[in-house]
């Protein structure tokens, strides 16, 4: 049986060896990785407590997500970054034009 690769790097090891494995799990393939599940337990992890409504998101909340993020995958966060500072310079030089962004 072969199992589809899927796009991306895994963020325990940092390889691009994740492929889709039996269940619909996200599963990196590299015999040394320290969590070939760790696509699987971001995607699935639940809350540690109550569930939070939209409005009741915290600052905290939020900076341990992305700090989680930032150590689990720094080169997509690196990347992310880049986007969102492409995506401000353009706004910018739009609301120096003159124009709505």
């Amino acid at each position: 049986m072969t199992f589809p690769d899927v796009q991306g790097h895994c963020p325990a090891c940092g390889a691009t060896s994740l492929f889709l494995a039996d269940g619909g799990y996200i599963t990196c393939s590299r015999i040394e990785c320290p969590e070939p599940d760790a696509v699987t337990n971001l995607l699935v992890r639940k809350p540690a407590g109550p569930r939070l409504a939209v409005g009741a998101v915290t600052r905290e909340l939020l900076q341990t997500a992305i700090r989680d993020l930032a150590r689990l995958d720094p080169e997509w966060w690196r990347c992310e970054l880049e986007r969102m500072a492409r995506t401000a310079h353009a706004v910018n030089q739009q609301i120096a034009m003159g124009s709505r962004p």
